[in-house]
């Protein structure tokens, strides 16, 4: 069988299409009181942000990355206070249907989340795909000043 060179030429684009390009994402818009950035892989993200979360390809496998959070002015019963805070994002591998690639997933880091990490508390934020599947998980907590982590 012959295959010309404009038909190969042609088909290239499609088998991109089809699978055979990079890894895998889920897209999140992380939402936040005005002024907030999130950094991410040594990224910054002034939120409100759609990132792209490069996810692993096996369902149940999960990439951990480091993050950051600075909030200059989270709403509180005392009155506006500023947020430094750390911790972990979570990305679980899925198996992604037609309504999962749709679907617009949100983190919302709202003023009353964020004042119990100002409080001393973690805080956890997890997201699901319409599927129900684990899409991430973010845990955050007030920075410690240098002297008291050990």
């Amino acid at each position: 069988m012959r295959v010309s060179f404009a038909a190969l030429v042609l088909s290239l684009p499609f088998g991109l299409l089809v699978g055979c390009g990079s890894g895998l994402a889920t897209k999140v818009d992380f939402v936040a009181p005005p002024g907030s950035v999130l950094t991410l892989e040594k990224k910054d993200y002034p939120l409100p942000a759609t990132i792209a979360l490069s996810r692993p390809k096996d369902p149940g496998a999960i990439t951990r990355d480091d993050v950051e959070i600075h909030v200059p002015a989270v709403k509180t019963d005392k009155g506006p206070q500023s947020l430094d805070a750390e911790g972990v994002l979570e990305i679980y591998g899925y198996n992604e249907s037609d309504v999962d690639r749709l679907a617009t997933n949100t983190c919302n880091l709202s003023d009353e989340e964020l004042e119990k990490a100002i409080q001393g508390y973690a805080v956890i934020f997890e997201g699901s795909s319409p599927t129900q599947q684990k899409l991430y998980r973010l845990t955050i907590g007030k920075k410690r000043p240098a002297a008291e982590v050990k």
